[in-house]
């Protein structure tokens, strides 16, 4: 598989775990890479999406558009649930199958 089809496969696996609320199994495609700080702390970052879904989990992601770059995704989406829409957009780096 190529490092294009490899990197938009382990997006579309994200939405699908989000849209399904298998929030647990999105641990599974990230890399652990720790954020550095100024103040020398240390943090794992983790897109907004993870958040919506916990918040309003009758809401459902639809992908309006995926470009890939080798190992990079542009993910354009959009966020559906009852009481709103919202739209936005991610750049994911994928890296060993993560």
């Amino acid at each position: 598989m190529s490092t294009e089809a490899n990197s938009k496969t382990v997006i579309m696996n994200f939405v699908d775990y989000l849209n399904s609320q298998e929030i647990d199994k999105i641990d599974e495609l990230y890399s652990v890479q720790d954020t550095q700080y100024p103040h020398g702390g240390e943090q794992k970052q983790q897109p907004i999406q993870l958040e919506l879904a916990r918040i309003f989990p009758d809401g459902h992601y639809q992908t309006e558009n995926m470009l890939t770059d080798n190992d990079k995704v542009l993910w354009h989406w959009t966020y559906h649930c009852p009481s709103m829409d919202l739209r936005g957009a991610n750049m994911f780096r994928a890296q060993d199958g993560k």
